[in-house]
């Protein structure tokens, strides 16, 4: 299941995982890869652009939309009111205290995150300096990214008291932070 976990297009992975659910490969984890899979991509709302929504993904941006509650308009309250209502609807939290699921579950964050930190370099309004024109370079980059990612999936669930609700992001934010990045 490496594959599995390199692939970045959600619908190539459900057919990896499908496939190996067929074939009888390591029946029982994948069944629950399945379930997993099944709350972070919304499969049967898929927008008019063809695109799957990454339900995680869409609760890392509420977090950096939030990163900073203290100056914003709505403050520490309402930033976590709000964040609170993305867990929810994310679905994150699902398996997260069922042993059982533990290991499989935070694999899957890791990948969201890693994906992101895949944006990020890609991106070149994200590395670049004045609004795109002059490149950072690659360290600069990789500093902005252990930055953002440090403040989100680490400094922020300290700060709104969410981390018992965000420790599977903590935990694999850190492990991105010690291996990827």
């Amino acid at each position: 299941m490496e594959r599995f976990y390199q692939e970045t297009d959600p619908r190539l992975r459900q057919e990896m995982l499908e496939l190996a659910i067929l074939n009888k490969e390591d029946l029982e984890n994948n069944l629950k890869r399945r379930e997993i899979l099944n709350i972070r991509y919304d499969f049967k709302n898929i927008s008019k652009n063809n695109v799957v929504r990454d339900r995680f993904l869409g609760l890392w941006m509420a977090l950096e939309f939030n990163r900073n509650p203290s100056s914003l308009f709505n403050g520490i309250k309402r930033s976590t009111k709000l964040i609170k209502k993305e867990i929810e609807k994310s679905g994150i939290n699902t398996f997260s205290n069922r042993e059982d699921y533990k290991e499989l579950l935070l694999k899957e964050v890791y990948h969201f995150i890693c994906l992101y930190i895949e944006l990020c370099l890609s991106d070149n309004s994200y590395n670049t300096l004045c609004f795109g024109i002059i490149p950072m370079k690659k360290d600069k980059t990789k500093d902005k990214i252990r930055k953002d990612l440090f403040e989100t999936g680490v400094e922020l669930p300290r700060v709104l008291s969410l981390e018992e609700e965000l420790k599977d992001i903590v935990e694999a934010t850190k492990k991105a932070l010690d291996e990827y990045i």
